[in-house]
């Protein structure tokens, strides 16, 4: 599909699904679409986070990954795939269609903001077993299955980080943020939690 009628479908019901890489996501990606990386795993998280039986439009990092892509949607029950977003993003900029990215935070970095006097929320979104574990001191875990249910509840004048355990959870999670709006949004889209604690910063167990 051309990058015109995706904008055109996505203004009616359509949801853009982009399942490249994270950090590809990151770098820039079309507004309002979700973040799902290729994976054998990829209709789960779709399930997880995309509203039931809206149209997808399907944006891969290369056409080989099409037929799995249908292949694993239509097992869950997403069988209205109107089709793929042609060239990429590329294509959409080349249609004069702006592109938005989501700011990384790396672990270190991460550490010294959190030292600072001004507040931010650091929001885990791995599940509740994995946080119990270990965690950032300090962070608040919501599963990135019920996210999207906390939206309300989640203060817009924070500066939000988002963390997992390697990179790909937090990444579909900055997106459904994006999507709801926050533009102050950064997310660690490479080690996580697993390597905080290991790097011996300030870490917790349990609640």
């Amino acid at each position: 599909l051309r990058a015109l009628s995706v904008h055109h479908q996505l203004d009616a019901d359509a949801v853009l699904v982009d399942t490249r890489p994270e950090k590809k996501f990151n770098e820039e990606h079309v507004p309002g679409s979700f973040a799902v990386p290729f994976s054998n795993n990829m209709a789960v998280w779709t399930g997880w986070v995309v509203p039931w039986g809206q149209p997808l439009i399907l944006l891969p990092e290369n056409a080989a990954q099409h037929d799995e892509m249908v292949r694993q949607l239509i097992r869950i029950g997403f069988d209205r795939i109107n089709g793929y977003l042609a060239d990429g993003t590329e294509g959409w900029k080349s249609a004069g269609l702006t592109v938005e990215a989501t700011e990384h935070l790396d672990l270190e970095r991460l550490k010294v903001v959190q030292d600072l006097p001004a507040a931010l929320m650091i929001i885990d979104v791995r599940q509740r077993s994995e946080f119990h574990s270990g965690h950032i001191e300090g962070a608040l875990n919501i599963e990135l299955g019920e996210l999207q249910d906390h939206l309300d509840g989640l203060p817009r004048e924070l500066p939000l980080v988002i963390v997992c355990a390697a990179g790909m959870r937090a990444t579909i999670a900055a997106s459904i943020l994006q999507r709801d709006g926050r533009s102050n949004v950064q997310v660690v889209d490479e080690g996580g939690t697993p390597a905080w604690i290991e790097l011996g910063y300030p870490s917790a167990t349990g609640e």
